[in-house]
Order: structure tokens, then C-alpha cells, then sequence
């Protein structure tokens, strides 16, 4: 099950007339005009996707959870150099 149905985000129409309406000002256009564009070219469903994969995102930073830790002192390493390996 992809995430956003796992998760239940959907997009709402305020949120895509919102993304429209900046993507619109960005080029200078009337959103009607830039919808039509999009439909008549095909990539109006890219833009639902834009608006998903941004909530998702959201969703991920808000429940990630970040664990800090003390950088390993210059030149110690983990790993042999049995194999060839040389820095």
C-alpha cells in the first residue's frame, strides 16, 4: 500500500487551486489558462503528484526522528585495507 492511502493524505481542491495559482503568477499567466495548458498537454496529473510528494514530505520530516552523533576523530576507520583499499 503506497504511503499517502496508508497514511490517508489526499489533496484537496483549496490546495490544488493554491499550487495553481503560484504556479500561474510564476509565469505570468491566468490559472484557467495555465489548467487548460496543463490538461490539453497532459501533466495535470504531475501536478497532483508535486502536491502529494510535498505532504508526504511533510508527513516524513514531522514523524522522523533525528539522533545525533559525535563525528569519528580524523583518520580512524571501520574497515581493513586486506582487500587493497588505501587512502
Amino acid at each position: 500500500m503506497p504511503l499517502p492511502e496508508k497514511e490517508g493524505i489526499k489533496t484537496s481542491d483549496q490546495e490544488f487551486d493554491r499550487h495553481f495559482g503560484v504556479i500561474a503568477v510564476q509565469q505570468k499567466i491566468k490559472p484557467q489558462k495555465l489548467a487548460q495548458q496543463l490538461k490539453d498537454n497532459g501533466t495535470l496529473s504531475q501536478v497532483q503528484e508535486e502536491i502529494m510528494n510535498a505532504k508526504v514530505i511533510d508527513l516524513l520530516e514531522e514523524k522522523a526522528k533525528v539522533t545525533e552523533i559525535d563525528p569519528k576523530p580524523e583518520g580512524v576507520h571501520n574497515h581493513s585495507h586486506e582487500l587493497g583499499h588505501d587512502h
